[in-house]
């Protein structure tokens, strides 16, 4: 994923582990922070499917899809 912003998923996928209803924290395409949807959160795009981290490069970062 490219770009800046927070992005909701039904989940994120890392190194084996799943997080149900995940948020990712994304600057200039690397990965920032993510955790456990827990309450309703200003800006944050919507885009279902499975969101999986992994690292490239020395960062942390994320691919989106169904």
């Amino acid at each position: 994923m490219k770009g800046t912003g927070r992005f909701a998923a039904n989940r994120l996928v890392i190194r084996g582990n799943i997080i149900v209803n995940g948020v990712v924290e994304i600057e200039n395409g690397t990965v920032r922070s993510y955790y456990h949807f827990s309450e309703e959160l200003p800006f944050t795009e919507w885009i279902g499917g499975t969101i999986e981290l992994f690292e490239e490069e020395g960062v942390l970062a994320a691919y989106a899809h169904d």
